[in-house]
Parts: structure tokens; C-alpha cells; sequence
């Protein structure tokens, strides 16, 4: 699994021989998720990912929050719901998302990448879940229900919004949690649900894994973190003193690549030069 930042051109590669590299200046956290493409449709598929990715950043971005989200499980739980969709709301959502019209491209591009993604694995944990949770009573198309359940290994589920109300979202939570490995408690909180609502979409990655050459915990020490506002906070910073990490410096950011055990995956972190940052943005 690799990041993708556009406009970067990578001249060249350092190995970081020494810790203490210190992020300052951090503005705000991007998670989006770009695999390597299958030899499927998934091709497309993964393509209209990435630019969704870009795109939702430049609606939610601000100048003071930082960001953090999945443009994967947004565009999977999107995807699920084009599947009932149809006339101008379905074309409407496939040119938003970036997502190919015709059914069969589409459906086994989204097949192929989440098979991948699920795949078992010695070395690390991941996987994925996903779920519609509908008004009981809702007229559905069988072909809605299976292609959930072929194309996006999802559940639908039917809950009485009208009658039960707040109280629906215990089931919805349980589901959550159970796929999260209980990392995540309470994703919706109170009130969040009530007798009108008719539809919630969930989706749930989970991760787990241990890095190629692991931190020393000996070397974690308390050093100064900058915030955005010029002030520093004391955190706990993890150090390496010998490491194989990629890292590359451009005029618009530094870039470091964490791999995790058998290089399948890493952990790519983009800090942005300040100075250079608003324009980066827009990029």
C-alpha cells in the first residue's frame, strides 16, 4: 500500500541513517489509501480512488483542523449505495466519485481490490467490512442485496429507524467494534440517529502490523513537537539510530517511507515545507 502525492517529482533517495528526525510544522494529516493495481478492472477502479481522494481533500481541507480520513472506505461505502442508485443520481455519484459507468467494470474493479486487500497474511492483519443498514420495510431489488454481497462482501441489514430510533445505532456500534477488533467504541454517538433516518452506511478497516525494523523502545525519549501555531507540546518521539527508511526532500515536502515486515506495505509521512505549504495544497 503506497501514498501518492501529485506534482512531487522525486529526484532522488536517501537513506535516513540517524533518529531524532523531528516533525514540525505539522499542518494536517491526510490517510488516503492507493494499492498497487491488480491486473483487473480494478485498474479504474483504484484510479477514481486517488483522484476522489484529492478532490474530497480540497472540499473538507482547513486552515486551522487537522484532517484525517479514508477516502477508500468513503468511496467503498459510496460505491455500495451506487449500486441502488439510478438515473441522475446515479450519474451524478459515478462522476463524483470518478467511478466507470458500466456495471461490470465497476463491480468486479471493486471485487478484485477488496479480495486483495483481504487476503490472508503471515506478516500483518488487514482487512475490511463493510454494511448498509436499511429501514425495515424499504422495497429492495434482489440484484442490490447480491451484488452487496458479491461485489463488496457486505452485509445489509434492517433496522426499524421509524420505532426504535437512538437505539438503533447499538447494533450498528456492536457491528463496528466486532470488525475493528474493539478499536473502535461508539462510532456513532447519541442522537446521531433518530425515527427518520433510513439508511446508514458503515465501513471498517482494520490493521495490524510490525514494522521491517522495529523502534527501540530504550530510545523513545520526550522531546518538543511544534504545533502550527509556533507552540511546542513535549510528546513521547520514537528515534532510530540505524535505519533503511526512504527518504526524499523536495522543495514542497519531505517524504519518509516506513515499510512494515515483508515490504508489502508501508507508512508513508509527507511534511509539507511550511513556508510552501498553501501552495502544495492546492496541487
Amino acid at each position: 500500500m503506497h501514498q501518492v502525492l501529485t506534482n512531487l517529482k522525486m529526484k532522488r533517495y536517501e537513506n535516513l541513517k540517524t533518529g531524532n528526525y523531528k516533525h514540525t510544522h505539522l499542518r494536517q494529516l491526510i490517510s488516503y489509501q492507493i494499492l498497487h493495481a491488480q491486473p483487473t478492472n480494478s485498474n479504474q477502479v483504484i484510479s477514481g480512488n486517488n483522484q476522489f481522494a484529492f478532490d474530497l481533500y480540497k472540499t473538507i481541507k482547513s486552515n486551522s483542523d487537522n484532517a484525517f480520513y479514508s477516502p477508500f472506505s468513503i468511496s467503498v461505502a459510496l460505491g455500495m449505495t451506487v449500486e441502488g442508485a439510478k438515473n441522475t443520481t446515479r450519474k451524478e455519484m459515478l462522476k463524483t466519485m470518478h467511478l466507470p459507468e458500466d456495471d461490470l467494470v465497476r463491480q468486479t474493479g471493486f471485487r478484485s481490490l477488496l479480495t486483495a486487500i483481504n487476503a490472508p497474511n503471515k506478516e500483518y492483519k488487514l482487512s475490511t467490512a463493510n454494511s448498509i443498514w436499511v429501514q425495515s420495510g424499504m422495497p429492495l431489488k434482489p440484484e442490490f442485496e447480491t451484488s452487496l454481497k458479491n461485489n463488496f462482501k457486505g452485509g445489509l441489514n434492517l433496522l426499524n429507524f421509524k420505532v426504535d430510533g437512538d437505539n438503533c445505532r447499538v447494533p450498528i456500534n456492536d457491528w463496528v467494534a466486532d470488525n475493528t477488533n474493539q478499536k473502535i467504541i461508539d462510532l456513532i454517538p447519541e442522537k446521531s440517529i433518530n425515527k427518520f433516518t433510513r439508511m446508514v452506511l458503515t465501513n471498517a478497516i482494520y490493521f495490524k502490523g510490525q514494522w521491517k525494523k522495529e523502534f527501540s523502545k530504550e530510545l523513545t525519549s520526550d522531546q518538543y513537537f511544534q504545533l502550527i501555531n509556533q507552540k511546542s507540546v513535549v510528546v513521547p518521539m520514537m528515534q532510530s539510530l540505524k535505519s533503511e527508511h526512504q527518504y526524499l526532500k523536495t522543495e514542497n515536502a519531505a517524504i519518509l517511507e516506513i515499510p512494515y515486515k515483508n515490504d508489502e506495505l508501508s507508512m508513508v509521512i509527507i511534511l509539507p515545507i511550511p513556508e510552501n505549504f498553501q501552495q502544495l495544497k492546492q496541487r
